[in-house]
């Protein structure tokens, strides 16, 4: 079920139960460019929001929240925006019990 669009979480199961703490609290202390966000306005008015999965000298690839991706022509587009942001939201942790917190953290380093 759904798609990938963030890091692979399996690189996180050699990290202390702090770290990953740490990195749900503040998802935006260490984020890698590929899943940095963008935001992508085109000629058209379409509004795109997602990371940038590649690019080209003329064309950009989108990939956005749902997963999907969309080829957007440099040539068409309006803007282009980085928010300098983790796609992981802040405040997660907000939804979630202690317990709940817990478990999501025992379930990331029990990837194999």
């Amino acid at each position: 079920v759904g798609k990938a669009i963030g890091p692979d979480l399996r690189a996180l199961t050699n990290r202390s139960t702090e770290a990953v703490y740490a990195a749900i609290l503040d998802p935006n202390r260490a984020v890698e460019p590929l899943y940095m966000a963008y935001t992508a306005a085109t000629l058209s008015g379409d509004v795109l929001y997602g990371r940038l999965k590649s690019e080209s000298g003329n064309a950009l690839t989108f990939q956005q929240l749902d997963g999907t991706e969309r080829q957007v022509l440099r040539s068409n587009l309006r803007t282009l925006e980085s928010s300098q942001a983790s796609l992981m939201p802040e405040g997660l942790e907000a939804g979630l019990s202690d317990q709940a917190l817990a478990d999501l953290i025992a379930f990331v380093q029990s990837l194999k």
